[in-house]
């Protein structure tokens, strides 16, 4: 049973000690398996990862040894050993029960040894300790599931207090003999073992203590400071308590249908400021509350009204009206004649740089400048001129994803129908996505990981059982297949040691195998193993992620499933630098337009047309790189 702690370093160093006890007490040994870091050529989450050459090897050597709280908690090396309790670290595949916070135990990995000598697990094989459902994959054990080596963009930082940003590919997954109070949130042990010195708040220690079933199966393995939990609690707690208290008042009246009219509202403030008037002026009441929250005599019990968005929710609706831009298929053409004749003599040689917007612009989401939105809105506006473009089809091939992608698709279906913004669909996905995991979907003057935010849209659809050989030695093995998904990554091919720089060829290569024979490359001979020349499972939306600059991006390309040949149109790049991205949008009739919802315009401006198969002028835009490409089934 894991120890419930405070800090992250402190956690580290019992799941260290811990799986070095646990390997010691069933006879095991511990394997190390290394990660495999680039340095990126940003300082931004940006996904764009590009790299600035290989890490120096005593650089590298310091990044493995460091906690991996020193690193977003992906660790640089990570030791294990059959049997061994694990906690998963990334909400991976939903359907099959692999998210964050899931407990787990070791039962197998596939591995192979890199360049350095250093093993590197490709994929890990856990058993999940009381799923919420039994899972069932072909050829594995009953709650047995693989995860895959997963690539990330993270800030590690090193002995001297300095921050290096790289890309670091590794399993996502801790040993699980101790976890943060954070992470304890929403469990029920019945033997609760906690560590409450460095709890710093009385929340910290409500968390710790409610993980038990019961007092009897409580542990507290040291002392602690009780004024923490004695001597009261902030001001603006208190006030937050009364509300929340005051608030659970109005709903009993509500049920019971004996609230009076004109109290409740859409907004919290003035609802509890209504209560409170009613309770003191109409009743002539003292305001109920428990003892220990009653105002005193110097509180001030009824707020005053103020004139922000709390209290007025036109105030809201002013604001998005400010910022609101016609969409210019509506605005009438002026009648002046001048105006006419000099816009005949115009040519149709529009470049790049040009402004030009028609009637039939596409149109994407304004920018949020309160709360940075840019990440949702450079996929949304693709995504959205997709759809429109083939509703029939896209429908309902892009409702079944993901709950999240079935909010937006709902939401631009309303948007058609002039009942909802592209604005309004774009934060209730992304309120969505904020309750499901605040720390990775954050609001305000915070960026997001767009590479996550598009892997839990698209969703992680079930791994494939494929059978894979070598063409040298005739080794055979069976590997879980996921390597062309909704969501596809092509970081992992090391393209810039082959001929090949077309996407669809990078993609030809996930489908040949990449993966080094074992046997092979103990005798210094490296030889790839080789999949099925077939495509097992045919996306019908495939998102691929960008990590070559030189890359040619294919706005067509076939590949092969169930001896069908399936041609993959490109409809739209997504760009990112300097902590933001904007995107190219591909209409049907082979027109190109531009979208940034910082500028504040819904109609996107032409872009060049491009004529050259071989050319990569897609590839980059406004000094911004090209990070995701965005393809369909349907052209």
């Amino acid at each position: 049973m894991s120890i419930i702690t405070a800090w992250n370093s402190q956690k580290d160093r019992i799941n260290e000690i811990g799986s070095n006890r646990f390997a010691h007490d069933t006879g095991q040994s511990l394997e190390h398996f290394y990660s495999i870091d680039k340095l990126s050529n940003s300082a931004s989450p940006t996904g764009k990862t590009g790299c600035l050459g290989n890490i120096a090897i005593g650089l590298q050597s310091v990044l493995w040894d460091a906690s991996p709280c020193t690193s977003e908690h992906i660790p640089g090396k990570l030791s294990i050993c059959l049997g061994m309790p694990v906690m998963v670290r990334i909400n991976d595949a939903t359907e099959l029960c692999i998210t964050k916070g899931q407990e787990a135990v070791v039962v197998g990995w596939n591995d192979f040894i890199r360049d350095h000598g250093k093993k590197v697990l490709e994929t890990l094989f856990v058993k999940l300790v009381n799923p919420p459902r039994n899972v069932e994959l072909p050829g594995l054990p009953l709650n047995v599931v693989p995860m895959s080596r997963t690539s990330s963009t993270v800030k590690a930082l090193l002995p001297n207090d300095h921050m290096v940003t790289l890309t670091r590919q590794q399993v996502m997954v801790l040993p699980n003999f101790s976890m943060t109070d954070y992470a304890a949130q929403g469990k029920t042990r019945p033997l609760n073992i906690v560590e409450l010195n460095n709890c710093k708040t009385t929340q910290s220690y409500y968390t710790c203590l409610s993980r038990s079933a019961s007092a009897d199966g409580t542990i507290i393995v040291q002392g602690f400071d009780t004024r923490k939990i004695t001597k009261g609690i902030s001001g603006f707690l208190r006030q937050e308590f009364r509300e929340l208290f005051l608030l659970d008042e109005v709903t009993t009246m509500r049920y019971h249908g004996t609230l009076p009219e004109g109290i409740f509202g859409d907004l919290r403030n003035p609802t509890v400021r209504a209560y409170q008037l009613w309770k003191r002026i109409k009743k002539k009441e003292q305001l109920p509350c428990i003892a220990a929250l009653r105002w005193g005599p110097t509180d001030q019990e009824i707020k005053d009204i103020q004139k922000d968005g709390t209290w007025d929710l036109k105030i809201n609706a002013q604001t998005a009206i400010s910022n609101y831009i016609p969409d210019p298929s509506k605005i009438k053409p002026k009648t002046n004649t001048s105006s006419t004749e000099k816009a005949k003599k115009k040519t149709n040689t529009t470049t790049q740089s040009e402004m030009t917007i028609t009637n039939y612009s596409p149109v994407g989401p304004i920018w949020d400048a309160i709360s940075y939105s840019c990440t949702y809105d450079a996929p949304f506006a693709i995504l959205y001129n997709m759809w429109k473009e083939n509703k029939r089809a896209h429908m309902i091939k892009l409702s079944s994803l993901s709950v999240y992608m079935k909010t937006v698709v709902q939401g631009f279906a309303a948007y058609e129908n002039s009942t909802c913004s592209l604005e309004v669909t774009r934060d209730i996905t992304r309120q969505l996505l904020y309750k499901y995991d605040n720390d990775s979907y954050p609001k305000g003057h915070v960026f997001t990981d767009i590479q996550q935010l598009i892997k839990e849209i698209v969703g992680h659809p079930s791994m494939f059982t494929s059978p894979v050989t070598c063409p040298d030695c005739n080794y055979k093995t069976t590997q879980m297949f996921g390597n062309i998904r909704e969501f596809t990554a092509l970081e992992g091919l090391e393209l810039q040691q082959t001929q090949h720089r077309c996407l669809s060829e990078a993609l030809q290569i996930c489908l040949n195998g990449w993966r080094r024979c074992p046997k092979c490359f103990r005798r210094s001979h490296e030889v790839m193993l080789r999949l099925p020349d077939i495509l097992p499972y045919a996306p019908h939306l495939l998102v691929v992620q960008l990590h070559q600059e030189d890359l040619i991006i294919d706005t067509k390309f076939k590949l092969f499933c169930d001896n069908r040949s399936l041609t993959f149109t490109l409809h739209g790049v997504i760009y990112a630098g300097n902590y933001h991205f904007n995107s190219r949008i591909i209409t049907s009739d082979g027109k190109i337009w531009f979208h940034d919802g910082q500028n504040g315009a819904r109609a996107f401006p032409v872009s060049h047309i491009h004529s050259q198969p071989s050319d990569t002028w897609l590839n980059t835009c406004n000094d911004k790189h090209a990070s995701f490409a965005i393809y369909s089934l349907i052209g």
